[in-house]
């Protein structure tokens, strides 16, 4: 199963074709975080956290990326790549989406 998370809408760029960039900038609790990963199916799910802001920025991403893991999950996101480590990225996703 996928399972996409918005984990937030806080982005730091201003594209044109944002959408989220006239929503309140904020990001998902920790405390609704781990209430949705209570809710996930028991199976190996492949787990996205994006949202319509750059999810990298949430200031719990990797904690969140952690524990899916924890979860047996698959970890997956959409990034625009301008604050992500590269070769932490690498060791915790199989793969990740970039949108530029």
């Amino acid at each position: 199963m996928n399972v996409q998370i918005e984990i937030g809408t806080h982005c730091n760029i201003r594209c044109f074709y944002f959408v989220g960039r006239d929503m309140p900038q904020r990001y998902m609790s920790m405390e609704t975080f781990n209430s949705i990963l209570k809710r996930l199916p028991a199976e190996r799910n492949r787990v996205s956290l994006q949202g319509e802001g750059e999810p990298t920025t949430h200031p719990h991403f990797w904690d969140m990326v952690s524990m899916l893991k924890e979860l047996g999950a698959i970890p997956y996101t959409i990034t625009n790549a301008s604050v992500i480590d590269p070769q932490r990225a690498a060791r915790e996703f199989p793969r990740i989406g970039v949108s530029l």
